[in-house]
C-alpha cells in the first residue's frame, strides 16, 4: 500500500476519487474509487514501489497498452493507467457483489464436476482468446478469477507481464512473479520462452484443486519447487472418485512437467474437457439466436433517487412484458436483465450471457413533475447504436411514455406489433386508466422483487381501494396470501379465505392474465387442495404467458406432486431455459425433485440456485429437504438452521428445523420449535406442528394436527405427502389416509406411495 496517500491523488488527478483500500497482494494495492467522468465504480490498482522502480512509466505504459486491447467478455478490461516515477497504477471495473473462485472454494469447498468444468471452460476460451493476440496471463489461480453472478471473470490480465518484461530484473526485490501452487516448470526457472502452455498448466492445476479441494502439490514454496521438478503430477482420480476417467486425463496432460507433452493450445484443453460428466451448460455457452432477441436492461435511476427505483424498475418490467408479447422476437426475462443491474458489464457480455442480438438501456431523471427518459437500442454484433432517443413528458403521461416507447423499440427492430394471438398491441398491458393505482402495483411488484412481502402487499391493497376491477392488483394479493401462508406468517384459515377472495377477484377483473391464472394455480395447489383445478390454471397460464418462467417452474412442481416425473422434467427443462439466472426458479424445480424422490437432483439444481443468490432461502431449505429424505439428517439439520436465521425464524424454517432435530435426537430443540409454532399469538398452525411430532415420533398428536390442519386448509396438512420417506409413518395410518380421501385427494395418495416402492 503506498504510503503518501496525497500523492497518489496527486498522481490520478481529478479523474478519479478514491473511497478505500480494498486489498493488498505481492505486486499491487487495490482501491475502490469513482471515476468522475463517466460517474462509474472502478478498482484502481497501484504497484507496488520496488516494482515500479524497476519498470519505469514508459516500459510500464507500453505493456498496459498491449494488455488494454483486450476486448473479451471474460476477461475484466483495463480502462485506464498512469503514474509518476515509482508510483504507477492502472484502472479496471469494480465488479459490485462479485467474489473470487478462491472465496467460493474456502468457504464451500471442493466444486461438482459440472461445475468446476463450466468456469474452466469460460476461462480457458478466455485465454485462447488473449494467446492468439500474443498476451500471456502468467498468474492463473482462484485469486484473478471473479464469480460474478456465477459468470467467471478473469481479473489481472498482463500484471505478470508487466512484471516479467524484458530489463525490469524485479526478482531480486522479493516481488513473486507468479504463484507457485499453479507455476509451471519452466516459469519457475525463469525460463524467457514462457508461452501459452504456462497458462494451460495453471489451468489444470486450479481445476484439479476446484475439484479435489487442494492444488496438485501443497506446502511451502521451497516444497512445492522440490516436488514440482522431482514428482510427477499426482492422479486426480486418487482425489476425487467421481470424476470422469476422459476428464482426469484432460488434467493429468495439462499438468505435464515438459510443456511439449501438454496441450498445444487451451482450445484444445477445453475441448477435452467438454462431454465429461452430467453438465448443466453455462449460459453464456448457448447457440447464436436465429430471431431478433433483445434484453432490456434495468432503466438507471439518475440521481439516485430512492422514490424513483421503484417507477425505474417498473418501467423496465412493462417493456419486457410488452416486448414478450410480440410476433418473432424473443426478449430475455426480468430476472435474467436485472442480474446485470449496478454491474456496469459491456454490451458484448451481455450478449453473449443472456444470448439476445440487441440490447435495450436507459435512464430516468427526475425533476419536479417531469420526467425525461433517455434510451437506446444497441445491436450487439455490431456495438453500433440501432436507435436512441429522449422523452420528455409529465408523470401524468406515463401511459402514453410506455406506449411510445414499446411501439418506438419495436419499430426499430422491426417487428410487426402483434401478440401470438394475432391481436394487434396499442402499447403497454396495464389493466387499469388510473394512474395512482397503476403507481402502486409498480411499487408493489418493486418490494415484492426485494422480497418486502408486507410493503408489497401493503401497495396492492391500496391499489385495489382506487380500482376494485385491476386483475395484476388482486393477483399480486392472491400470490401474497399464498406465500405468506405456506411460510406460517399467516394462520392459513385466514388465509385461505383472503387469498381464495383475491383470486376469485383476479380471475373475473381478466381471465386473459396469465398472472391471474397463475395466482389461481398456486392458491389451489397450495390452499385449496383441489389439484385438478390448480393444473388447469397453471396450463392456462402457461398458454396465455408462455415466456413466464415461475408458471412453468410452478406447473414442475404440480405434475412432481402428482408423481408424473417425465412431464416434471419436461417443464423444469423450459423454466430453467426460460430463467436460467433466476435462483427461485431453480429453487422451485428443485424443490420438484424432492416431490419425485430424486434428492440427488434437488441438492444439484438447488446448489445451481446458490451459486446465482447465495442467501436464497429456498435452496436452503430445499437442500436440507434432499438430505433429509436421504436420511442425512445431520446435514439437514444445519441447512435448516441457515434457512431459520436466514428468514427471521419464519414458522415454516422452524418446523423444518424442529422436525430435524428431533430425528437427530435433539428433543429440547425440538421442544422449543413446537413451543415457539403453538403458541403464536395470532393462532395456530397446526401443519407445521405436526410435521415436529411427526420427528419426535409422536403419531397421535400429529394426527390430530394433519386432520386440523386439512379442515383449516393449511398448506402443510400434506407434508406428509411431499417428503415422502420421512412422512411414511403418518402416510402409513388409516385416519391421514381417510382424511385425504374426503378432501378428494385418494388418487394422488395412491400415486405418491407407489413412489415409494
Amino acid at each position: 500500500m503506498p504510503q503518501d496517500l496525497d500523492r497518489l491523488r496527486a498522481v490520478i488527478g481529478d479523474a478519479y476519487r478514491l473511497e478505500e483500500l480494498v486489498g493488498t497482494g505481492g505486486m499491487a494495492s487495490v482501491f475502490r474509487a469513482i471515476d468522475l467522468r463517466h460517474d462509474r465504480m472502478v478498482a484502481i490498482k497501484v504497484l507496488r514501489p520496488e516494482l515500479a522502480s524497476e519498470l519505469g512509466i514508459d516500459r510500464f505504459t507500453a505493456e498496459v497498452k498491449l494488455t488494454a486491447s483486450l476486448q473479451h467478455p471474460h476477461i475484466l478490461p483495463l480502462h485506464d493507467s498512469g503514474g509518476q516515477g515509482d508510483l504507477l497504477f492502472y484502472v479496471m471495473p469494480f465488479v459490485e457483489g462479485a467474489r473470487t473462485l478462491r472465496s467460493r472454494l474456502e468457504t464451500e469447498g471442493p466444486m461438482r464436476v459440472d461445475e468446476a468444468v463450466d468456469i474452466a471452460v469460460v476461462v480457458g476460451g478466455a485465454l485462447e482468446y488473449a494467446h492468439q493476440r500474443g498476451v500471456v496471463h502468467r498468474d492463473i489461480k482462484p485469486e484473478n478469477i471473479l464469480l460474478s453472478n456465477g459468470v467467471p471473470l478473469v481479473a489481472d490480465f498482463g500484471i505478470a507481464r508487466i512484471a516479467k518484461v524484458e530489463g525490469a530484473h524485479v526478482t531480486g526485490t522479493g516481488v513473486s512473479l507468479g504463484t507457485p501452487a499453479y507455476m509451471s516448470p519452466e516459469q519457475a526457472v525463469g525460463d524467457p520462452g514462457v508461452d501459452a502452455r504456462t497458462d494451460i498448466y495453471a489451468l489444470g492445476a486450479m481445476l484439479f484443486e476446484m475439484l479435489a479441494g487442494e492444488p496438485p502439490f501443497g506446502g511451502s514454496s521451497v516444497g512445492i519447487f522440490k516436488k514440482l521438478f522431482s514428482e510427477p503430477a499426482p492422479p486426480l482420480s486418487a482425489r476425487r472418485l467421481d470424476v470422469p476417467p476422459e476428464l482426469a486425463a484432460a488434467v493429468a496432460r495439462a499438468l505435464e512437467k515438459e510443456k511439449s507433452q501438454r496441450f498445444a493450445s487451451a482450445a484444445e484443453f477445453v475441448k477435452s474437457m467438454r462431454g465429461t460428466g452430467e453438465r448443466i451448460v453455462p449460459v453464456s455457452a448457448t447457440s447464436v439466436p436465429e430471431l431478433p432477441s433483445v434484453a432490456v436492461l434495468p432503466l438507471a435511476n439518475v440521481g439516485n433517487d430512492p422514490e424513483l427505483d421503484y417507477f425505474c424498475d417498473g418501467m423496465t418490467d412493462e417493456l419486457i412484458s410488452t416486448l414478450s408479447r410480440l410476433r418473432g422476437v424473443r426478449v430475455a426475462s426480468r430476472t435474467s436483465a436485472f442480474s446485470f443491474k449496478g454491474r456496469g458489464a459491456t454490451v458484448e457480455e451481455i450478449g453473449r450471457v443472456l444470448n439476445v442480438s440487441y440490447v435495450l438501456e436507459g435512464s430516468v431523471r427526475h425533476a419536479g413533475t417531469r420526467v425525461r427518459i433517455n434510451a437506446q437500442l444497441i445491436e450487439v454484433r455490431t456495438q453500433h447504436q440501432k436507435w436512441a432517443d429522449r422523452f420528455d413528458r409529465n408523470l401524468d403521461d406515463v401511459f402514453a411514455l410506455q406506449d411510445e416507447l414499446a411501439v418506438t423499440i419495436a419499430d426499430a427492430l422491426s417487428i410487426r406489433l402483434s401478440t401470438s394471438a394475432g391481436e394487434d398491441v396499442t402499447g403497454v398491458r396495464r389493466g387499469t386508466q388510473s394512474l395512482p393505482a397503476y403507481e402502486l402495483v409498480l411499487k408493489g411488484r418493486y418490494f415484492w422483487n426485494q422480497r418486502a412481502l408486507d410493503k408489497a402487499m401493503e401497495c396492492f391493497q391500496q391499489a385495489v381501494k382506487l380500482d376494485a376491477n385491476f386483475a395484476q392488483a388482486w393477483a399480486g394479493l392472491a400470490d401474497g396470501f399464498s406465500f405468506l401462508s405456506y411460510y406460517g406468517a399467516l394462520p392459513p384459515q385466514a388465509a385461505f379465505d383472503r387469498g381464495r377472495s383475491a383470486t376469485e377477484r383476479a380471475v373475473d377483473a381478466d381471465p386473459t392474465l396469465p398472472e391471474a391464472q397463475y395466482a389461481r394455480g398456486l392458491f389451489e395447489l397450495l390452499l385449496g387442495h383441489d389439484l385438478e383445478l390448480s393444473g388447469r390454471a397453471l396450463r392456462h397460464a402457461v398458454e396465455l404467458g408462455p415466456r413466464q418462467g415461475a408458471s412453468h417452474a410452478t406447473l414442475c412442481q404440480w405434475f412432481a406432486f402428482n408423481a408424473d416425473r417425465e412431464a416434471s422434467h419436461r417443464a423444469a427443462e423450459s423454466a430453467l431455459k426460460l430463467e436460467p439466472l433466476s435462483p427461485l426458479v431453480a429453487a422451485t424445480v428443485a424443490w420438484a425433485a424432492v416431490l419425485t424422490g430424486e434428492p440427488d437432483r434437488a441438492e444439484r439444481l438447488a446448489q445451481r440456485g446458490l451459486e446465482l443468490a447465495i442467501d436464497s432461502l429456498p435452496c436452503m431449505w430445499t437442500i436440507g429437504g434432499a438430505h433429509l429424505e436421504r436420511d442425512n439428517v445431520a446435514e439437514a439439520l444445519k441447512w435448516f438452521g441457515r434457512a431459520v436465521e436466514r428468514s427471521g425464524r419464519l414458522p415454516y424454517m422452524v418446523s423444518l428445523h424442529g422436525h430435524a432435530a428431533a430425528r437427530a435426537g435433539d428433543e429440547a430443540t425440538a421442544r422449543a420449535a413446537l413451543h415457539e409454532i403453538s403458541s403464536r399469538l395470532d393462532g395456530p398452525r397446526p401443519g407445521l406442528a405436526a410435521w415436529i411430532h411427526v420427528g419426535l415420533g409422536e403419531i397421535e398428536p400429529a394426527i390430530k394436527l394433519l386432520l386440523q390442519a386439512l379442515q383449516e386448509h393449511d398448506p402443510h396438512a400434506l407434508t406428509p405427502l411431499a417428503m415422502l420417506r420421512s412422512g411414511r409413518v403418518v402416510l402409513d395410518d388409516p385416519r391421514y389416509s381417510e382424511a385425504l380421501e374426503r378432501a378428494g385427494l385418494a388418487e394422488v395418495h395412491g400415486r405418491r406411495m407407489a413412489l415409494l416402492d
